[in-house]
């Protein structure tokens, strides 16, 4: 197995064109050490687990807006509390908001602390168009790829789950972090809406990925009880199982056209474009323009797992 790919400071982050407004190398890794963490479902004892790194992140530079939007997006991803409910929680949202509006950020992270602020505020699909616009300009941030895919998933947006990965997955390369893990996560989207053969392609390119890709609801918190987040069986890896359903995998067989399951050999896929929220569950034929954004609706919630 390939060795763990260093921590990025502040140059490596704008050498992969998604800089941070901070000067803070020790900031930049702990954002880094946490995403990681994040994208595998896993609280990672050697990198000092979530809230150890999110605690030294704090700590490194307390006015860095991109580790409030990640701090408080994690908690708000969990979905078992809110502002309403959360006076605290209510606070970290204000808090960073505040904070971003006492320093020059690029339009980027401007996107992400009014994604987080959105999906705070209960509006869940416009918070995923935030998160699509910043896909659309970087779609290598997996931040943004990571919250918007799990937001897809609580709204059951199968297809917009599926198709926001097909959309980047072309622009990341082996030699990008994380890369085999975007593997995954398009191979649940194309399980999900019963690829079967393309999602079991994927997954098995992508040797990394274990267990501990886990679905957002299972219990990733647990973490802090000594759970490293695998005791959960449901994972991306259900894709390879062919007690999936022979009828659901033929059912999927015969919408696939013959490509090797690709972002760009995807058949009879229709694709959403960015910014589209489609209509969730159902199956939408109609074509639309690029950029194309349907009526916002809200979804008001008040369960998750709080750090």
């Amino acid at each position: 197995m390939a060795a763990a790919s260093p921590l990025r400071d502040c140059q490596a982050w704008k050498d992969a064109r998604l800089p941070l407004s901070t000067t803070s190398n020790e900031a930049c890794k702990l954002f880094d050490a946490t995403l990681t963490q994040y994208v595998k479902w896993t609280n990672d004892k050697s990198l000092g687990g979530i809230e150890g790194c999110l605690s030294k992140l704090k700590a490194a530079d307390p006015t860095f807006v991109m580790g409030h939007a990640m701090a408080t997006g994690l908690v708000l991803i969990g979905t078992g509390s809110s502002v309403k409910l959360d006076k605290e929680l209510d606070l970290a949202v204000k808090t960073m908001v505040e904070i971003s509006r006492t320093q020059p950020l690029t339009r980027r992270e401007q996107l992400h602390v009014s994604a987080v602020e959105t999906f705070a505020n209960g509006n869940f699909p416009k918070a995923c168009e935030l998160w699509e616009q910043i896909l659309q300009d970087h779609p290598t941030d997996m931040l943004a790829l990571k919250f918007s895919h799990d937001a897809y998933f609580y709204l059951g947006y199968q297809e917009q789950m599926r198709d926001s990965v097909a959309r980047i997955y072309p622009f990341w390369t082996p030699d990008i972090p994380l890369s085999s893990y975007v593997k995954g996560i398009y191979s649940f989207g194309l399980m999900e809406t019963n690829f079967y053969d393309q999602a079991e392609k994927l997954a098995k390119e992508a040797p990394t990925l274990c267990l501990q890709h886990q679905h957002p609801t299972d219990n990733y918190w647990a973490g802090k009880a000594g759970c490293d987040g695998a005791r959960s069986g449901n994972t991306w890896a259900l894709c390879l199982q062919p007690q999936a359903g022979e009828g659901r995998r033929s059912q999927g067989r015969s919408r696939q056209a013959a490509g090797t399951g690709t972002a760009t050999e995807l058949g009879d896929l229709e694709l959403h474009p960015s910014g589209s929220m489609g209509g969730g569950l159902g199956r939408r034929r109609q074509a639309r323009a690029p950029g194309a954004r349907a009526v916002e609706g809200q979804v008001r919630t008040g369960f998750c797992w709080a750090l």
